[in-house]
């Protein structure tokens, strides 16, 4: 039987207002089960999984069919194959020229608890880490993310989600703006390359984690308020910022990104649901819905955020970009 293995990172961005060196790992990022006023608490513990048994990894024999596209490829959970999660959320920034996201660190405490007490029942709380506005420095996420090269298999699946800002950057070759950065709270807006967590920055160092499957959710948009000390004089309503990074992020064999929005687009929020309307959506259909697969679920996410951004008189439309051939089963 054909074998293969697959490597998930989710990476959510929400809101809009928008090589490893000497890094040591924060244990005060590490995640338990009691909660605090977000659902998120920072304890010490041992980070170091316990992992039972051989890792087997098969390929279905049949594809799965997700409106009309064949997906070749499954990946279930067991207890040799383990799901690594990541979540990060800035509302509020050091440097204030930043917009406030309103709901962000909620919303990465959501995906946290979703990832915990779902029914899908399939992740280890040591394998669940967060980082919360002050704790989400560059610094920090560097960090977490030499954790995930520390202990993730080739066998097994790391999600990553951000929720807060994003940023554009001008290509000085064609004038054209490319959705680039992920704002962090200790980011500098005057200096987006240095402060902040580009797109090729995240690729490379994903590109070093062994697990193979990487699914990357961005609740997010890069045309924010944030985006005017790079529009360079040009008027706002005439930016079109291209997907470009975003798709080569996802070039890579076994990636996804499920994008809250295309790279234009706003990414609503709502004071009804205290959150992003695609992570509400996500996480109730992989929670409630049946939706056991990350495809079902999404498509099922993209159609409701739709219509409730239509209802408040904006356009949005979460997409899939990445490797179309790869799907995750939420339960063993």
């Amino acid at each position: 039987m054909k074998q293969f293995i697959l490597s998930l990172a989710i990476f959510a961005l929400t809101g809009c207002a928008g090589t490893y060196s000497s890094w040591e790992y924060d244990s005060k990022a590490v995640i338990d089960r009691n909660s605090r006023e977000m659902g998120c608490s920072n304890t010490s513990d041992d980070n170091k999984p316990i992992r039972r048994g051989r890792a087997v990894i098969t390929s279905q024999a049949d594809p799965i069919f997700d409106g009309g596209l064949a997906v070749a490829e499954l990946w279930q959970p067991s207890n040799a194959r383990q799901i690594w999660v990541l979540a990060i959320g800035v509302t509020s920034y050091n440097d204030v020229s930043f917009p406030r996201v309103p709901f962000a660190s909620r919303d990465a405490c959501r995906f946290r608890d979703w990832s915990l007490h779902a029914n899908i029942n399939v992740i280890n709380r040591w394998n669940v880490h967060v980082l919360l506005d002050e704790m989400a420095t560059k610094g920090n996420v560097l960090a977490e993310l030499h954790w995930l090269k520390q202990y993730a298999h080739g066998e097994d699946a790391v999600l990553i989600y951000f929720a807060g800002n994003g940023a554009p950057e001008l290509d000085r070759n064609d004038g054209g703006f490319d959705a680039k950065y992920l704002s962090l709270y200790d980011s500098d807006s005057s200096r987006l390359f240095e402060t902040a967590l580009g797109l090729y920055e995240l690729a490379q160092e994903l590109d070093m984690v062994k697990a193979q499957l990487q699914v990357v959710v961005i609740e997010a948009c890069f045309s924010g308020s944030v985006s005017e000390k790079v529009l360079h004089g040009r008027p706002k309503e005439d930016l079109e910022i291209r997907p470009k990074l975003i798709n080569r992020f996802g070039a890579k064999s076994g990636r996804v990104i499920l994008s809250a929005a295309t790279a234009w687009q706003i990414a609503n929020c709502s004071d009804e649901i205290g959150g992003g309307l695609f992570t509400h959506f996500l996480l109730y259909a992989w929670k409630y819905r049946g939706g056991l697969l990350l495809s079902n679920g999404f498509s099922w996410a993209k159609e409701q955020t739709r219509r409730a951004a239509e209802k408040r008189g904006s356009v949005q439309e979460p997409t899939r970009y990445g490797d179309q051939k790869v799907d995750l089963m939420l339960e063993r």
